[in-house]
This record gives structure tokens, sequence and C-alpha cells, in this order.
């Protein structure tokens, strides 16, 4: 019989959510997560167990007690909405205190500016988020959006294949955080450090990227970078 630790560990896996990252959706201690997956705790109460279940895309009752499959048949998403709430795959409504975020692909318009506009990737499936969750990181439901992590420049924090979540609303640069740029038509995901003369460095966390640190003046960063938003969550082998 496999045990609720099993479980956990099994659905935690499949999310690419690590103990730190469960332990800060639900609003609990590190500590609660480790003694469910050691052992030490039995299991989660019910209203942990039914909060991990959305967090993990998983049924509550497969979670709790191991019936039945462990994920409901998708459902159908309303179009043309950043933010919705509706039951989820784990078979159980979403309650209010949760919200579902869509992933987007990014596009910069020409011309001054070059403002993003923001394609829904339809084939995804839109994440649960705490509302809890989104307030303690200050971020506004409807500024949320989540994007896809190309390439290795940012290994070990974001691998490949990740997807972030990106405050939108917070394009102040604060020395050292994570952010989703655009770097001329593209969207990049750098470590920012600000230089004294008003440029910037882009850094990448990964040792073998070269270069590692690229060092843009004041107009060459007025010219090419633009803020799309600080990144404060991931889902995947990383870790931020």
């Amino acid at each position: 019989m496999v045990d609720y630790a099993s479980r956990l560990n099994e659905a935690m896996t499949a999310a690419g959510i690590t103990h730190t990252q469960l332990a800060v959706k639900m609003g609990i201690s590190y500590q609660a997560v480790r003694k469910v997956l050691h052992g030490t705790s039995k299991s989660f109460s019910t209203d942990n167990n039914a909060t991990a279940s959305r967090i993990l895309r998983v049924r509550s009752d497969w979670l709790a007690k191991g019936t039945g499959p462990m994920r409901a048949p998708p459902v159908l998403m309303p179009a043309n909405t950043n933010i919705v709430s509706f039951d989820d795959d784990s078979g159980d409504p979403l309650p209010d205190d949760f919200v579902y975020i869509k992933e987007y692909a990014v596009k910069f318009s020409g011309g001054s500016g070059y403002q993003p506009t923001y394609d829904e990737i339809v084939e995804s499936q839109p994440a649960p988020y705490p509302l809890k969750m989104l307030a303690a990181l200050q971020i506004p439901p409807a500024k949320a959006k989540r994007f896809r992590v190309g390439g290795d420049s940012m290994k070990d924090t974001l691998h490949d294949g990740d997807t972030i979540l990106v405050n939108t609303a917070d394009t102040a640069i604060v020395d050292g955080k994570v952010y989703a740029i655009r770097y001329g038509d593209d969207l990049r995901v750098k470590r920012l450090f600000k230089r004294l003369d008003g440029g910037l460095i882009l850094h990448s966390d990964n040792p073998d990227h070269m270069p590692r640190d690229e060092e843009l003046t004041a107009d060459q960063a007025n010219e090419h970078i633009s803020i799309i938003g600080r990144v404060r969550d991931k889902s995947g082998p990383g870790g931020l």
C-alpha cells in the first residue's frame, strides 16, 4: 500500500515543485512539509490536503487516501481571460481564495517603447495560485503572467522548459533580483544589477554561459532593454 508521503512526493515530482516552494504556496512552514514527507506526520490536515492537491493539480481523494486516479479529466477553459475560477483537474471546486493564471507568449511591437502584447498559449494548462501567496509577494492578480523559459543561461536557478510567474507591475530594478526583460525583440530572463552610470549588468546564473555578464551603457539599456516584470515564482526542476 502506497503511503501518503509517497503520493505527495510523486505529485511534487510530477509538478516540478520543491519542498520549499510547496510550503510557500501553501502558506505553511518548510518543516511541516518535511515532516509529512519523512513520515513524522502521517498526513496533512484535511484543509491542507485540499490546498496541496490544488497546487499540485491532483485529486484530493487520491492524495488523502490513494483512491481513484491521480488526476481528473481536464476542464475546458473560458477564453479571453487572464485569471479564471472554476473546477480544476483535482476534481474539486476552486475556492474563492485561489486563482488560475494562464501561460503566455510575449511579442513586442516596433517603434518607441516596444510595447509588449501577450498571446495566450491555448494548449497549456493554467496553474492555480493562492491569493494569499500573491498578496504576500505583492503581486496584483491581474498583473500576474506566466512565461516559459528557454535555454540554459540561468541554470541552476531556472532550467529550460520551466514556467515562471512574473509580476508585470514590478518593473523597478532591485539589484540582484531576477527579471523578465525585453532584449531587442526577444524575451530574456536575467539577474539584473544597476551600474553607477545608469547602465545595466545582465547576469547569467549558469557559470558556463558566456558571456556571463553583459554590461550595457545607459544609452544601450534605454535602446535595447525594457523591464517586463520581476520573476517571483517558478515551476520546474530548478529553484529561485
